[in-house]
């Protein structure tokens, strides 16, 4: 009877422990899980605010004007371009005149 008392003592004694220690390990597991929860509301917090903040920095008008701006400028550019290639143009054809007219006075 003894023996059989001390396995049902042993018994109790595992169980008190066993559950203790999952009692524990629950805990810690809580704590953990609220940690990781109070860090991703802390992320998502500053993502929110880096959202409404990187949004002032280029609105849409400034960016239209921009682009606005941009195009304007190599309409500008494309024509300064064919001005360019007309003068040149003009410059060969008063070169070949000039030349054309030495010829001839240097022929008399």
């Amino acid at each position: 009877m003894e023996q059989i008392w001390s396995k049902a003592k042993k018994r109790r004694w595992l169980w008190g422990i066993s559950g203790t220690a999952f009692s524990a390990i629950g805990f810690i597991g809580l704590a953990l899980f609220e940690q990781y929860n109070s860090v991703l509301s802390e992320f998502r917090a500053d993502l929110k605010h880096f959202n409404e903040t990187s949004s002032e920095y280029v609105k849409r008008e400034s960016f239209q004007r921009f682009r606005d701006h941009f195009h304007e400028s190599m309409k500008e550019l494309h024509e300064a371009e064919l001005t360019r290639m007309r003068l040149e143009q003009e410059l060969k054809a008063s070169d070949k005149a000039r030349d054309e007219t030495k010829r001839s006075f240097s022929s008399r």
